[in-house]
């Protein structure tokens, strides 16, 4: 982590106290996006997406949100300049409720790579069956998705795979922070948003990224552990970590031919 923080335009070091056991209790949701090259490549969806927590919270948008280029980003490169973070990093923004205002508190967490970087060993996917992810609108974002994740997390924790996530349905959804892909036959297929799925800003540069490499993609209501097995190819993306491989699930073994060829592209259209 980096040595300062920035909360509310004033910088403090991270190891002093900021908060009181009152303020903790007012955090409303975090997020986090990722900083490549001095870029912000996903700085307008998650702009959209926090505005969009406000109005499902019924707050009114905070003024930080408003202004743009005086606002929230001009924050956090004022927060990446302090804690000289010049080429890559993860940027965490937590927001806060308060009587008379809506604050914010930036934390930066320096990146050694300074591209999007595949993981060559990829992971092992594992269903997580206990608990069953809604339908609902909330389901698709962050704030909605992360007790699950946690709490599948910390059951994979002993033999260190990574878990999917399903619906009431049993339909297959996602890994934690990430958006699934299968690829079979030169077609993408990917759970859609009305499934209850994560929605992650990557998703809009993966559909990009296929259709430049002549694969066909798909959002569908439905995919299953079945379609899982089937397919040749299985791969996660998320805008803080890009393309990521996945090399097994069960007892089933996936080539990274397509998935390695998107993870170099998805970086071409990203870093310039």
């Amino acid at each position: 982590m980096g040595n300062f923080v920035l909360y509310n335009k004033t910088f403090y070091r991270n190891e002093e106290s900021i908060f009181d056991s009152t303020q903790l209790q007012s955090l409303l949701f975090s997020d986090q996006l990722r900083m490549v090259k001095s870029q912000l490549p996903f700085w307008d969806e998650h702009m959209k997406l926090w505005k969009l927590h406000f109005q499902l919270l019924k707050l009114s948008e905070p003024d930080f949100l408003i202004n743009d280029d005086n606002g929230l980003k001009r924050q956090i490169e004022r927060a990446l300049v302090k804690n000289k973070c010049y080429k890559s990093a993860i940027i965490r923004l937590s927001f806060f409720f308060n009587t008379n205002s809506q604050d914010y508190l930036i934390e930066i967490f320096p990146e050694k790579e300074s591209t999007y970087t595949l993981n060559q060993e990829g992971y092992h996917l594992e269903l997580y069956r206990q608990i069953q992810k809604s339908d609902a609108q909330l389901s698709s974002l962050q704030i909605g998705s992360e007790p699950i994740w946690k709490i599948a997390n910390a059951a994979m924790n002993e033999n260190g795979n990574l878990p999917l996530i399903i619906n009431q349905n049993h339909c297959i959804l996602e890994t934690p922070g990430s958006n699934i892909f299968l690829i079979k036959n030169r077609q993408v297929y990917t759970p859609s948003p009305t499934t209850g799925c994560y929605i992650n800003a990557a998703k809009r540069v993966v559909n990009q990224v296929c259709e430049k490499l002549g694969l066909h993609f798909n959002e569908i209501d439905e995919l299953y552990e079945e379609d899982l097995l089937e397919a040749d190819e299985v791969f996660i993306a998320n805008d803080l970590r890009g393309v990521q491989y996945i090399r097994a699930f069960e007892m089933k073994r996936f080539y990274r031919r397509y998935s390695q060829l998107i993870a170099e592209e998805f970086n071409r259209m990203l870093i310039h």
